[in-house]
């Protein structure tokens, strides 16, 4: 079909389908907001997302509400479990020196690290990253 259009065929099925592919992940960025695990964590208000690859653009829809957004994401190997955290801040709160105090890095308003849940089938923090955050957050 449009491959075998050439370039020409690709970049119109882009223009065709380009505005449905942006109210898709409008939506889906409306649904990780409004499911965000609301709490407050040192005093911030902070949203937890049970995803981090929408955490961009869902701290931006919730920048009036909260001060930190936080999305985590499993991720597993042959022989390990890590929790990879994203966060995102207004500004207030420097997401790099948190980052930074558990191996990661980034710049103030964007950042993340990742922890090792399981290694060589032994626990080394709790799984539950809501329960976690409280911990890594303070």
């Amino acid at each position: 079909s449009c491959l075998r259009r050439g370039p020409r065929g690709i970049l119109e099925a882009t223009r065709d389908i380009g505005p449905d592919l942006v109210v898709m992940r409008q939506a889906l960025v409306r649904d990780a907001a409004k499911n965000a695990v609301r709490t407050r964590i040192g005093g911030r208000r902070v949203a937890i997302l049970s995803r981090e690859d929408l955490i961009s653009d869902v701290a931006e829809m919730l920048r009036d509400e909260v001060d930190l957004v936080i999305g985590f994401a499993y991720v597993q190997s042959s022989d390990r479990a890590s929790l990879k955290w994203s966060l995102r801040s207004r500004g207030d709160v420097d997401v790099a020196a948190i980052a930074e105090r558990h191996g990661g890095g980034g710049h103030s308003a964007a950042a993340g690290f990742h922890e090792v849940v399981i290694e060589d089938g032994h626990m080394a923090h709790m799984a539950n990253p809501y329960a976690r955050a409280d911990v890594l957050f303070v």
